[in-house]
């Protein structure tokens, strides 16, 4: 099973260690972050951003449409204590490319994108939670 770890730097502030990628993740200012690095809902709607980009400049390079400049805007809107998203839009602009009646495919391509699956159809995240004892008792 594929991971990624994540260590708490103090003061609100998560490292994230993707493979050899390390990455500083805040909280968001109206809960006591610094700005010093994404919030966590912004890193999950940029997961979603990229992974449809790569998607659709795929389907544009496979397709011969010019995908230079191709551009994902993911506008989104919480509840209103600002933690839960409670919608989402994504507007995809190829600028360059001649997309010719395409848009439905494309759309389709963007809907198969891992992390819009992902969220279309995950169904369970499982926790297992230790603390010093537990930590401790499974290192002997």
């Amino acid at each position: 099973m594929a991971k990624i770890l994540s260590y708490y730097k103090g003061e609100g502030l998560v490292e994230a260690q993707i493979g050899k990628h390390r990455l500083m993740v805040d909280k968001p200012r109206f809960s006591g972050g610094h700005d010093r690095g994404p919030t966590p809902i912004e890193l999950f709607i940029s997961s979603l951003g990229t992974c449809v980009a790569m998607v659709i400049s795929t389907y544009c390079e496979e397709h011969g449409i010019d995908a230079t400049d191709l551009q994902v805007e993911i506008q989104y809107e919480t509840d209103a204590d600002q933690t839960n998203m409670t919608c989402m839009t994504v507007d995809i602009e190829i600028p360059n490319g001649e997309i010719e009646n395409r848009e439905k495919a494309i759309e389709r391509v963007a809907k198969h994108c891992s992390v819009h699956k992902t969220i279309q159809n995950l169904s369970n995240i499982e926790f297992s939670i230790m603390g010093k004892k537990e930590i401790i008792s499974n290192v002997w």
